[in-house]
């Protein structure tokens, strides 16, 4: 479900197998410690939870309230025995979600209050301590624990050319099934970052990655990415440089015919077609298999209106 953008959905079989008890049962560090399994539905169903908050300006969902999305994280990055990548994790997503990066130089809370000088060094000191985690891992994305420390420098001491180039070097993990939440953030902050940079190479980049996502068809996420992005292409330089990649050159710049492809050449969605079924292939079964596993077992009926049931009374 969340290899193919069904966030909503999954949200509510998460939330009707995660709600059976009392969260505070099911959440805490004891519990998350020992069972093998709840970290790793917990963390999605908080990447649901918060993408769907973010996402929508209906009243409703502003029942699923952030302190407790964060205390839960708080609980996964405490309990003992979890996997690296999931501590790592939890701490970027507390980042990204705990403070407000309207400004630069600018910290504040959840709730608009400033953060003080020792706030600012812890929130500097986590998310070091998040990318070291990461990096520590062979051959895993590092995007989301890069893209945590951007915002963080953003609010403090301003983004550092060493991090924005280590997160640009993360090209191939910009687009992943496996990572909806990293990639739908990562993307559109990029591309906020890279404007105000004038980095119009950084720009081409995540441009390029933006049209592969919207050429997958990303079920419930498509449309809001779709939103976000319909913002960027007013921006005059996001315009710019999406024009010069897409736009087709004019009768007078046509190389002669000797030198144009033929007709059997494949087309650019062909291209990112057959690309988006290469990473299917090598990414689809780590994450969305222990999901399915977990999950077969949960007795789900009309269970998107029973979840949201279930957890507005829960919080």
């Amino acid at each position: 479900m969340y290899y193919n953008g069904y966030v909503l959905t999954l949200w509510g079989y998460l939330a009707s197998l995660l709600y059976r008890t009392h969260s505070d049962q099911v959440f805490s560090s004891t519990t998350i410690a020992n069972s093998p399994n709840l970290a790793f539905l917990l963390l999605r169903f908080i990447e649901c939870s918060t993408f769907i908050r973010d996402s929508t300006s209906s009243r409703g969902w502003k029942h699923i309230q952030m302190p407790t999305l964060l205390t839960n994280l708080s609980n996964i990055i405490q309990a003992s025995g979890v996997p690296t990548e999931l501590k790592a994790r939890a701490m970027a997503i507390r980042l990204i979600e705990k403070y407000l990066y309207h400004k630069k130089g600018e910290l504040k809370d959840i709730w608009g209050k400033p953060v003080d000088e020792q706030g600012k060094e812890a929130a500097l000191s986590e998310s070091t301590e998040a990318i070291k985690l990461m990096e520590g891992i062979s051959g895993e994305s590092c995007v989301l624990v890069y893209l945590a420390r951007i915002q963080v420098e953003y609010g403090t001491i301003g983004i550092r050319a060493a991090t924005w180039d280590k997160l640009m070097a993360q090209t191939e993990h910009f687009v992943d099934r496996e990572d909806l939440y990293g990639t739908c953030w990562a993307l559109y902050f990029m591309a906020q970052h890279a404007v105000t940079f004038g980095d119009r190479e950084a720009l081409k980049k995540i441009i390029l990655a933006v049209h592969e996502v919207k050429s997958m068809g990303l079920g419930e996420c498509d449309a809001v990415f779709r939103r976000w992005f319909n913002k960027c292409q007013s921006w005059p330089l996001y315009k710019e440089c999406e024009t010069s990649i897409y736009s087709p050159p004019s009768s007078n710049e046509l190389p002669p015919k000797s030198q144009q492809p033929s007709k059997v050449a494949p087309q650019h969605s062909q291209v990112l077609n057959e690309k988006v079924s290469q990473n299917a292939q090598s990414r689809g079964a780590s994450f969305s298999k222990t999901l399915a596993e977990v999950a077969v077992t949960a007795a789900v009926n009309e269970v998107v209106q029973d979840s949201v049931n279930a957890i507005f009374n829960a919080l």
